[in-house]
């Protein structure tokens, strides 16, 4: 309600949308007056909204600072259904069991906000982090052949699309992945997401835009 009445400053009767995140959503109106602040319920309608046929994912290498919250914030206003973090061999970042935990919340926390803002019917996955290693099998086993690597020495998104349909793309650490994690995805195709080196989050929004692409 604070962001209501302080930040967002509606005025009486506004109409305001509720979201469960789970696709579910009512019509309502904002309510004010010298001692109260309310939402009204206009009609007992809720809304369904049928979720993506091809869900999208993005894994990005975790990020030092605030780079990395800002990457989750744009792949949710963009509509990416699923963010997974990496820790990969040439990451700096490197989060104990306490950290996890509280960094983990915080993302999530940043997803509802961007998800409110950009008024999405379905609240992203905030997963990780996790390596490349269990990335890659958490997707064999389900028999998806679906994932991609970003590096600079791939094919475009048109000619790997001419042999497989992508719904998850990988970004690695501004270093790189390793010889290891190169290794461990050649039987994966290897896609180019621009021809210029890019910070892991300029990356992780840009391998996100394809995605989103691909599926309108």
């Amino acid at each position: 309600m604070h962001h209501l009445v302080d930040v967002l400053r509606l005025r009486e009767g506004e109409k305001v949308v509720l979201c469960d995140g789970h696709g579910s959503w009512r019509l309502c109106s904002f309510s004010k007056n010298d001692w109260s602040s309310r939402i009204e319920e206009l009609s007992e309608d809720i809304h369904e909204t049928i979720p993506p046929d091809h869900p999208t994912c993005v894994a990005l290498a975790t990020a030092k600072g605030e780079r990395g919250a800002w990457a989750i914030a744009k792949l949710v206003e963009l509509g990416i259904d699923s963010i997974i973090l990496l820790s990969t061999d040439r990451g700096i970042v490197r989060w104990d069991t306490t950290r996890k935990q509280h960094a983990l919340e915080r993302l999530r926390r940043i997803a509802r906000e961007s998800s409110a803002q950009s008024r999405r019917a379905f609240l992203p996955d905030i997963g990780g982090p996790i390596t490349l290693d269990e990335l890659l099998e958490t997707n064999r086993s389900h028999g998806l052949r679906e994932l991609a690597l970003a590096d600079i020495s791939g094919k475009s998104m048109p000619l790997i699309q001419q042999e497989i349909k992508i719904s998850t793309i990988a970004v690695g650490p501004e270093g790189g992945w390793s010889e290891r994690e190169m290794s461990l995805a050649n039987d994966l195709p290897i896609l180019s997401i621009g021809t210029t080196i890019m910070r892991s989050e300029t990356a992780a929004i840009a391998a996100g835009v394809m995605l989103k692409a691909l599926r309108w």
